[in-house]
Formats: C-alpha cells, structure tokens, sequence
C-alpha cells in the first residue's frame, strides 16, 4: 500500500475519504486493519464533523470510529497509580495507641508496629483480662 497522503489544512471529509477509498482499493481484504494514519484523519474530523456525517462519508460504523477513539486516548493515570516506598521509610508508619482501663489507669504504645502486632497484642490483653476475672 501506498502510504497516506499528508492532509493539510485541517483534514477536510473529502480528502479523508479519497484516503480511505484509496486503501481500500489496494488492501488486501475486509479483515485488513486500517492504519493507523487513516485512523487518526478520521478522529481529527471529529473536531470540525458530525460523527454521523465521518461514518457515512469514510464508510466505517460507529462503533469502530468509538474504539478508535478509546485507543487514541491517553490511559487513566488513577488505574496506573503505585504506592512507592521511599528509602530508609520505616516499614510500618509511626503509631500511637493509648489503651485506658477501667480502673483508671492507662497504657500507651508508640512505635512502629504493624496492625497483625496491634490484634496480637490486644487478644493478649483480652485474654489475660478473662483469666482474671
């Protein structure tokens, strides 16, 4: 295939579609993918057509200049976000529990301690407070 003419001045319908009817005319078949050039011509007519009037003028459906325009779309920066440790952080965030008791007195544990330690830590307590009472 003969590569795409260049479109200046802002990708008119008619010279896309002349590019189209070009590829096709040379392609190898009905399952041959388009290129990518044209796919970009097409969505660039977006700005200044009616969709309706690109599918019926370049003889493609709807749903194929949709799935173009997912593909051209840069990827959703939330669904590539990685939590990232800096060097030397701790592995376990500074805490800070204070445990009061009925009796009126208090503990308090500060530190780097992980959630399992805390649960570990508090079926201890729970434990210990069952055999005493």
């Amino acid at each position: 295939m003969n590569q795409p003419k260049a479109i200046t001045s802002h990708h008119k319908l008619e010279a896309v579609s002349t590019l189209f009817q070009q590829w096709r005319s040379q392609s190898a078949g009905r399952r041959t993918e388009t290129p990518v050039e044209l796919r970009t011509h097409a969505l660039a007519l977006l700005q200044e057509y009616p969709r309706s009037q690109v599918v019926k003028a370049l003889g493609i459906n709807h749903a194929m200049l949709k799935q173009w325009q997912a593909a051209a779309r840069p990827a959703d920066t939330r669904a590539a976000f990685v939590v990232l440790s800096t060097p030397g952080a701790a592995s376990h965030p500074l805490r800070e529990l204070t445990l009061a008791f009925g009796n009126g007195s208090q503990a308090t544990l500060r530190g780097e301690f992980s959630l399992t330690e805390l649960t570990t830590l508090l079926s201890g307590l729970g434990s210990a407070r069952e055999k005493h009472a």
